[in-house]
């Protein structure tokens, strides 16, 4: 189980540097990881299964190099940590980046604006990135961008589970 205790003993152990630094839970966000905050400048995510740690490699990489090209922070890997004894995963420690979860925010229409204008320029410069290649479709990010057959079986399988709802014929 994953536990402040545990993000300690790992940082004691793997990244010794930081062991003084103070180790604050924060709110958790959503599925795939647990988060804490090292210190006031950084933190370390922690993969909660197997198949979520297979992107860390790939975050590791490709971060940085996207980050030269946008506008708006993101995530800015500082260490990787690898497995252990105590805990059977690779993991990150990452640059805090100050903010809120957006699953808590109270919306008004302008705040909400405003969301959208940076989530645009965001995905703009994204997509105007011509100089980095992206990770080929595998294991790490569940095939997407791979050929749509990828996701026959699985997508059959969904539609025959909602037979009463929809009309399987029509939808294929």
């Amino acid at each position: 189980m994953i536990s402040i205790e545990l993000a300690k003993k790992l940082i004691l152990t793997q990244f010794s540097e930081y062991a003084d630094l103070n180790v604050t839970d924060i709110e958790e966000q959503g599925h795939d990881n647990r988060t804490y905050r090292i210190g006031d400048d950084m933190l370390i995510r922690m993969p909660k299964a197997e198949s979520y740690a297979l992107k860390v490699p790939k975050e590791q990489e490709f971060l940085p190099k996207l980050a030269t090209h946008l506008s708006i922070a993101i995530p800015e890997p500082i260490k990787m940590g690898v497995p252990s004894s105590d805990y059977p995963y690779v993991f990150s420690i990452y640059k805090w980046l100050e903010g809120r979860s957006a699953n808590h925010f109270q919306l008004d229409n302008k705040s909400l604006e405003n969301i959208v204008l940076d989530l645009a320029t965001f995905l703009k410069e994204l997509q105007g990135i011509t100089d980095v290649e992206g990770p080929v479709p595998g294991k790490h990010n569940w095939w997407r961008g791979d050929h749509v057959s990828v996701y026959d079986k699985g997508a059959k399988e969904q539609f025959a589970n909602l037979a009463d709802n929809i009309d399987i014929d029509r939808v294929l």
